[in-house]
Order: structure tokens, then C-alpha cells, then sequence
């Protein structure tokens, strides 16, 4: 969404990356990506890999997002 090209697999590398190198527990299935964490370190990944979508040229994105608390 938001793009000239039609292929994200460069942009979605680039998330990958950022989730690995965050420290926290991932997993990245068919229809996305679960990361477990405290909600303020979570939270501030996403904001992270937004800005990374961003400024890779992309204008607009969409996010899921599913929270389960204890």
C-alpha cells in the first residue's frame, strides 16, 4: 500500500532485522510476525519498524495489532 514497486521484500527484511536485533521473543509465521515483551519495549518496536516503512518510501501502512495481557 503506498508504493511505486510491488515488491516489500527489501522493506521486510529490514523489519526482520530490526525484531531480531530488539531482543525480544519472535515469531514469524505466514500471516505475520508474534513478538512477546514488556508492552513498552513492544509498543516501541512497532513505532521503530513504522518509521523504518517510512522512510524506505513507502506513504501509507496498515497494522494489526492483537494484545493479550496477564
Amino acid at each position: 500500500i503506498g508504493s511505486q514497486d510491488s515488491s516489500f521484500s527489501k522493506t521486510i527484511a529490514a523489519i526482520q532485522q530490526l525484531v531480531h536485533e530488539s531482543g525480544l521473543k519472535s515469531h514469524t509465521h505466514t500471516t505475520g510476525t508474534t513478538i512477546e515483551g514488556q508492552w513498552d519495549k513492544v509498543m516501541r518496536l512497532i513505532g521503530v519498524a513504522h518509521t523504518l516503512v517510512h522512510h524506505s518510501g513507502i506513504l501509507r501502512i496498515q497494522t494489526d495489532v492483537r494484545i493479550l495481557t496477564r
